[in-house]
């Protein structure tokens, strides 16, 4: 195979030599296994979108005409028959009046850009994020400068993490290392002798690239979430001294062992606009949106009467017919002999994270359908 040594040897992607009239002559191994179009007799061409087409063109009279390297992007058929967005690299052998080009696929690389710009979008909201990134190579988080620096502060979390957490973290990066497990886990973090803050840390493996193999993810502040779990994640617990304080900022509510609401707070009637008198001897049923399936709610009154507190989150219908979503917490209570009396919730709304992300998921399918519309025209 005579392709361009210079293209192959440093970079990790698609390699194939075309003439001047684009008849492909030769590809890497891998271009069979990825590419739509496999025969030698295709024309470079026949991969490229149709409205990347005239350009790719230019490219090609510019690369030979000045004697010089191209690199540009453009959206090339892969073997899904679906159009990928690909970062083109560009040579001409004047010598043998060939074309020898690289492919990258860039199409993750931009799916994490957006991201990013989502993420930016929750910053705004106060909500606390963070985007981490980190090269197997070092071992290093790195917190990137797109990221807004008041969210997360740049510190070193691996350092400052607690034995067990940093423990738990390490299994988890090594485990996304080898078998391409993704992970979602809670680790405390020691600032100073005073102050622990509580971190959510999520994380996936990217394509090995000429960098070398790196992971990327997302790390959250639930440290005043936990905060709420702690105080009140107890079977024993005595509402009535926390009432008050709690009454500002969180969904409260009582219920007896039948499901029948025998108390709720002020933000429970102004999130679900409905008032105390409609609310008592009501069940929750009045908030279905009818969004979870039958299953979803026989699985938390199982755990809830086996004892066990349930936690979720629960997409509910207002009364003016809106949909809100909250984090909600039932704790189970129980007497001497182990009964179910009473079952407390409480809950905080989380309407426009789940928004932003049913957004961000409508946004993927749209661009789906698009792409697969173009490859039919």
């Amino acid at each position: 195979m005579n392709l361009d040594l210079r293209l192959v040897n440093s970079h990790q992607g698609l390699c194939c030599s075309f003439d001047e009239k684009g008849k492909i002559l030769e590809y890497c191994p891998d271009w069979s296994n990825k590419i739509h179009l496999t025969s030698k007799e295709s024309n470079i061409l026949d991969i490229i979108h149709n409205k990347h087409r005239d350009f790719f063109k230019d490219q090609v009279r510019a690369c030979a005409k000045e004697k010089r390297a191209a690199n540009f992007q453009l959206n090339v058929k892969v073997k899904s028959t679906e159009f990928r967005p690909m970062k083109v690299s560009l040579l001409f052998d004047e010598g043998r009046s060939l074309y020898t080009t690289l492919l990258t696929d860039i199409s993750e690389e931009i799916e994490h850009q957006s991201l990013v710009k989502n993420l930016k979008s929750l910053n705004r909201l106060n909500i606390h994020l963070g985007y981490w990134e980190m090269n197997f190579r070092d071992g290093k988080f790195i917190f990137p400068n797109n990221v807004n620096d008041n969210v997360v502060e740049r510190i070193d979390y691996q350092k400052g993490l607690k034995p067990d957490s940093n423990s738990e973290l390490q299994t988890c990066l090594h485990l996304l290392k080898e078998n391409k497990q993704s992970f979602d886990i809670r680790v405390e973090l020691q600032e100073n002798t005073e102050n622990i803050r509580w971190l959510r840390i999520l994380g996936k493996l990217n394509e090995q690239d000429e960098s070398g193999q790196t992971a990327t993810g997302f790390i959250e502040d639930i440290s005043t979430e936990v905060q709420r779990e702690n105080a009140f994640l107890n079977n024993n617990i005595e509402l009535s001294s926390f009432e008050k304080g709690l009454d500002q900022f969180t969904i409260m509510a009582r219920t007896d062992s039948w499901g029948k609401i025998t108390y709720a707070n002020q933000e429970f009637c102004r999130v679900s606009q409905y008032s105390l008198d409609e609310l008592l001897g009501s069940d929750h049923r009045i908030l279905n949106s009818g969004h979870h399936p039958q299953e979803f709610f026989r699985e938390m009154w199982s755990c809830i009467k086996e004892g066990k507190n349930w936690r979720g989150k629960i997409k509910n219908k207002a009364k003016d017919g809106s949909y809100y979503w909250v984090d909600s917490i039932i704790i189970p209570i129980n007497n001497d002999k182990g009964e179910l009396v009473e079952m407390l919730s409480f809950r905080y709304e989380i309407t426009m994270y789940e928004k932003l992300r049913e957004e961000n998921e409508r946004l993927k399918k749209q661009i789906t359908q698009l792409q697969k519309l173009a490859s039919v025209k």
